[in-house]
């Protein structure tokens, strides 16, 4: 070969391969600096077009859990308050079963029907004021219904249909993972209007109240009269106060026999017996509902055990792609070091070389 000055071959070719070890060892360092064997684009484009995708199920598997939680928590409310409505149903019942017995009398019977109403205006105030993240639950889709209103078909509002989104995908408009709760209107629900509510049936009562009402109103006041008369008696003669007396007394006898009549008005018992007949049926499509909302809790417990297998394992496939292995990154380090450390020295003696032209020229 010619000896040469003006062009260094050798030492090109050295700084050539130590500009190839230096990216090495940058490349070497960003991986372990960053945990990622990926850290841009040029490292490796496929693979992170590939992770960028897994990155965004994964995401999206988190929000549906998320979601999936949610909804066991929309049906948690739901079930708690159907859980006191069916408790106050199931004592209604009790009293209605107490008010049938022929050994009351109608004082008793008046005394159930405080706590029997008492009971009915708070399940009618659960049912319409249950609400989640200000959703009411059990009114349909329309808003301020009212219990006991759907006492006939045309009252209910359409049920309302709440649909979670618990996957990472929609796929050709299909919904696969969506899971829709379907929220009847239990407010004006036929069976539970007929023992609550502004419309209630068969509430424990004393038959017909109407007519002991107005039977003890005139008892009552005939009483008066003739009370009234015996105060007042002096301005009148013996013949008028003894017939007034008499007239007075006739009245009163017969409000007696009227208020006694409708006081043992057999309906009062019936009227029980039917408001246990109708709240069977309420307490049947309270249960029927619970049910259904603790299926709806199991499901969704399913849901959030699918996704976080699911995540954990596109996580996995991820990582393979994304993160450095650190004992081949290291490894790889400590070759660029001293490939590094080599270079540098050849690059010295590479420059010297044209040194050795002046013993030519002495």
């Amino acid at each position: 070969m010619a000896s040469v000055i003006n062009t260094n071959i050798a030492s090109l070719n050295t700084q050539r391969n130590l500009n190839t070890s230096q990216s090495s060892l940058n490349t070497s360092i960003q991986r372990l600096s960053s945990g990622l064997r990926v850290n841009s684009a040029k490292d490796d484009a496929a693979g992170l077009a590939i992770a960028d995708r897994m990155n965004s199920q994964i995401k999206g598997l988190a929000v549906a859990q998320r979601n999936a939680n949610d909804g066991i928590s929309l049906a948690q409310t739901a079930e708690g308050a159907l859980s006191k409505v069916t408790d106050n149903l199931q004592r209604m019942r009790e009293l209605a079963v107490q008010a049938t017995n022929g050994s009351n009398g109608a004082q008793d019977r008046a005394t159930l029907n405080n706590e029997y109403k008492q009971l009915s205006d708070e399940v009618f105030r659960v049912l319409n004021g249950t609400t989640f993240n200000g959703q009411n639950l059990f009114t349909g889709t329309g808003s301020g219904a009212s219990a006991g209103v759907g006492s006939d078909n045309t009252s209910a509002s359409a049920a309302l249909s709440l649909t979670f989104q618990v996957g990472a995908n929609v796929v050709d408009g299909k919904l696969n993972d969506q899971i829709s709760i379907s929220l009847g209107d239990l407010s004006n629900d036929k069976s539970i209007a007929d023992v609550v509510g502004t419309s209630a049936k068969g509430l424990i009562g004393l038959g017909d109240q109407t007519s002991v009402t107005t039977a003890q109103t005139a008892y009552t006041t005939a009483k008066a009269a003739l009370d009234n008369l015996f105060a007042t008696g002096s301005t009148l003669t013996s013949t008028a106060l003894a017939s007034s007396a008499v007239s007075l007394q006739a009245t009163i006898d017969s409000a007696k026999l009227t208020l006694d009549k409708a006081i043992a008005d057999p309906t009062a018992q019936s009227d029980a017996a039917k408001a246990i007949k109708n709240l069977d049926k309420a307490i049947s499509v309270i249960s029927s509902k619970r049910a259904e909302f603790g299926a709806v809790q199991n499901r969704f417990d399913a849901v959030i055990s699918n996704l976080q297998i699911s995540s954990e394992n596109i996580t996995s496939s991820r990582s393979r792609i994304m993160d450095a292995d650190f004992a081949s990154e290291t490894a790889n380090l400590t070759r660029a070091q001293i490939l590094q450390q080599a270079g540098t020295a050849m690059l010295a003696q590479a420059n010297s070389a044209p040194n050795n032209v002046l013993s030519l020229l002495k």
